[in-house]
Formats: structure tokens, sequence, C-alpha cells
């Protein structure tokens, strides 16, 4: 999971004063989809040779991490090994509304991948399946598994933590947790004491750097919608503090699961929005993967109106593969760059779909931005006091014709400062990090409390950096 950054985001309400911005909206910028190397992989149930415990992924709820000691990245996800109307009817046989619930178990699979390309399945021979244990299946039962790396545990065998739904009959489940020092050979389940949900999401758990406690993300019912809830734990077993993160605002906007990651001092969610409660809607019976944030990990504000990761198009079966459902992971560094591994399935919800694991490249510094609403006027931010402890200060943002004019005022009265004025900047006219200049003050340095005013034109604002930080208010 991908944490550092010292920007400060536009995104970010907390160091910007509102009530004196005109003209402006937040705009998501959907990732960039691997078109060369997605899918990675299917269920390759009726491939040659056949993956006979792979019959539906589902949702696959993806936890991926990465190895420093093996050098190694590791997926985590949840599938059906046994589903009787996916195993009996083939591919040229299935239709979008004859699929059924009947027969149905769940697991916990593995898959690994020394580049983030290419990945194997292997043979774990740790689970019985059919008589057999070449599989890939790390505990069956377990529905909804996050898998939390976490190598700063001074226990090495405690480096890997699960917790899931555990699935023990048909009418029968308690969350519980395990632990793993090698990340493939996990403990035996301990039910969590006094759980009261019912964990039937992706149980998505992180460590919090700044409470040191672990926080669970999953999924309650309020008001008769799905909302997604946060607990926090010291140990990783005992949980309680529940917090409402998000929540949907009708049957037909509602979020199904949420994993969430921090950067740049906010944190930022990937809430797979279902839509249900309207079946003559486009959209009716899918998943959309949408863009969350917030200040604190207490509430998020869910950006439902644009995607983050674009479905594909067409419609079951004849549809790209990620047209109908998507669930994501957090971002992972690979190489030089962050991606966001997913599933995608190619039909609706509830009905037949088959599902495969892709990724789109992220630049976390260019999630969102503040832009014009109306794109043939600027747009005016004003931010509220900044310190600042020298004079370099960067701004990024990208246009086609940028145009971007700024001054200081005065943290109190809000006049311009002498010298600081627009007359005196340097504007902006090209995309990409540009310093912050005035004229005749090049190597002076700036106040020491300042707002920052800028008038923009044709151009998105990402972020500032340098010697700038926000004041505790």
């Amino acid at each position: 999971m991908v944490v550092a950054s010292n920007h400060l985001l536009f995104l970010d309400t907390s160091w910007l004063d509102f009530q004196e911005v005109s003209n402006l909206w937040l705009k998501v910028f959907p990732l960039r989809k691997d078109f060369v190397h997605s899918p990675l992989f299917g269920e390759d149930y009726f491939a040659d040779p056949p993956k006979t415990w792979q019959p539906r992924i589902d949702n696959g709820y993806p936890n991926v991490v990465y190895d420093e000691q093996e050098k190694l990245y590791r997926l985590y996800y949840t599938a059906f090994v046994k589903d009787a109307a996916s195993e009996s009817t083939p591919l040229a046989g299935r239709e979008a509304d004859n699929y059924y619930k009947a027969g149905r178990q769940v697991a916990l699979c593995y898959a690994e991948s020394a580049d983030g390309i290419v990945w194997d399945r292997p043979n774990l021979g740790i689970c019985e399946f059919e008589g057999s244990k070449h599989n890939n299946i790390l505990l069956l039962g377990a529905h909804g598994s996050g898998v939390l790396y976490d190598p700063t545990d001074p226990d090495p065998n405690r480096k890997y933590k699960l917790i899931c739904r555990y699935e023990s009959g048909e009418d029968e489940s308690q969350v519980s947790v395990a632990f793993s020092g090698d990340g493939i050979h996990f403990s035996d389940l301990v039910p969590c004491p006094d759980f009261k949900w019912e964990g039937n999401t992706h149980n998505f758990p992180m460590r919090d750097e700044q409470s040191g406690k672990y926080f669970l993300f999953t999924r309650d019912v309020i008001n008769g919608m799905r909302a997604i809830i946060r607990l926090t734990s010291k140990d990783f077993l005992h949980w309680e503090d529940k917090h409402v993160v998000a929540c949907g605002i009708s049957p037909a906007s509602q979020v199904y699961s949420m994993p969430v990651f921090p950067y740049g001092g906010l944190y930022f969610g990937l809430a797979s929005i279902y839509h249900e409660g309207n079946r003559e809607s486009e959209n009716y019976d899918l998943v959309d993967l949408c863009f969350a944030f917030g200040s604190n990990p207490d509430y998020l504000t869910v950006i439902t109106s644009q995607d983050w990761i674009k479905h594909g198009p067409g419609k079951y079966p004849a549809a790209a593969f990620d047209a109908g459902c998507i669930f994501a992971a957090p971002p992972i560094r690979v190489g030089e760059r962050d991606y966001v591994y997913y599933f995608g399935s190619n039909g609706q919800h509830s009905q037949f779909r088959e599902t495969s694991f892709a990724r789109a490249q992220i630049d976390l510094k260019r999630m969102a931005a503040l832009v014009a609403a109306d794109e043939s006027r600027p747009f005016e931010v004003l931010t509220l006091p900044l310190a600042f402890t020298g004079n370099q200060v960067r701004l990024l943002s990208e246009g086609a014709h940028p145009s971007i004019r700024y001054r200081l005022l005065d943290p109190k009265t809000k006049e311009p400062i002498v010298g600081y004025d627009y007359e005196d900047c340097l504007p902006i006219t090209r995309s990409g990090w540009q310093n912050l200049s005035f004229q005749g003050r090049m190597q002076s340095p700036w106040p020491e409390k300042a707002r920052i005013q800028l008038e923009v034109e044709e151009s998105a604002l990402f972020a500032l950096d340098g010697s700038v930080e926000k004041i505790s208010r």
C-alpha cells in the first residue's frame, strides 16, 4: 500500500476557505486501465485443463500485498469453489436471467506474482477439494476475507493477519481471525468475541499509523440500506468503536464494500456502489467503482456521480470483462508506477457473470482536482491561512491552455500583501509542477503566514508542495 506524501491536495477541504470560492467543481480522474495485460486471469472453470474449484469468483474482494522479504506480490481473494448453476451451465448456455443460488461454498484463494503482471495460482496442498489438494485454496468457508501484511508486528508469526466471515454451515457463520508468518500457512481461526456485525462483505483491515490501532472496514444495514462502518482494535481480535463511514443515499445507490487507504494526510476509499431499487434503470444490479475521500477515517464522502474505474462496453453475455461489477484493492507500487488491482465481472451482480482479475494505473497526486464548473469562465480558490518556511512553493496543475494567476493575502484581513499581488506574480502557463514566484522577490522569503488566492483558467488544480504547511486549527 502506498501512503507516503508531503503534498497538500486541493481536495482536502481542511485548508481551503469555501466561503470565498467561485465557479468550482470537484472532478474525479478515472484510473487508466492496463489494456496491454488485462485481464490478468479469469475463472478458468471451462479451461483446458480446468480449475474445477473455480466455477464462480463472483466479487473477488481482492487483497494485494507486496512481501518485501520474499520479493513477491500476493493476492488473496474470495471465490465460490462450489456453485451449482455455474457448474451445470456451459458458457454458451448462460443467459442474463437464469442464474440461481444453490449448492454454493465459499473459500479464500491465493495467487502470486514476481512482476505484478504474470500471476500464478499455485497448488498449495492445503485444502482438500473433491479428493485432491492440487489447488490454490487457502481456507474453505472463508467469506469476504481481508488480509493485512503487517511486517512491523514484533511477533513474526503474526506478520500476516486474516479476518473473514467463516461459514461453518448453511446458516452458521462467525467473523474470525487467523495469523501467519509466511502468508500461506495460517493458524486456526479464532472467533472474534462479541462481534455484532454480519461481515457479509469485504472485511478490509488496515493498521493506522497515527493511532497505532487496527481498523476494520466492514458493512452494516442502516434504514434498510447497506452502509460501511469502521471498527477499531488493539489486538486484531476484539473489535469496538463503531463509526458509520459511508452510507448509500437510496436503494439505487448503496455502498457494498470499501477498502480504504491513507495518502497525503487524507483517507481514500474504493467504494463499490450497488444499484437496485429500479429494475428499469440501465445500471440496475450493476456495481460501480467510485471515489471516496475524507480528512479522517470516521466519515468519507463518496462521489457516486463519477466512476473511478469505468465499465467496459456491452451487455452480458457479449460484454467486456468488467462491464458489470467492479471490486478493487488499494493501490500498490509496481516498479516505478502505482496500480489498483481489481476484479471485474461481465454481467449483473445477482445473475450469471464471469469474473476476471485486472489492473489500472493510478497517479496518487492526480486522483481528483478542482476545476471550473463553467469551463467558459475562470474559477477562484482561496486558502485558509498557511505557514511558509521559505519561498519554494510549487503548484501541480494540468490543462490544455492553462493560465493561473495567484497572490498572497493577509491571513486576517484578506487584503493583498504588498509585492505579492496578481500583478507581481509570474503567471503559470504550463502543466505539471510549477513554482509560484513573484517579480523582484525571487530570493526573498515569503511572509510567515498568509493566504493564497488563485485565479484559474483552463486548468485543474491538484496539489501544492514545498515550503508550505497547514496550520493546525
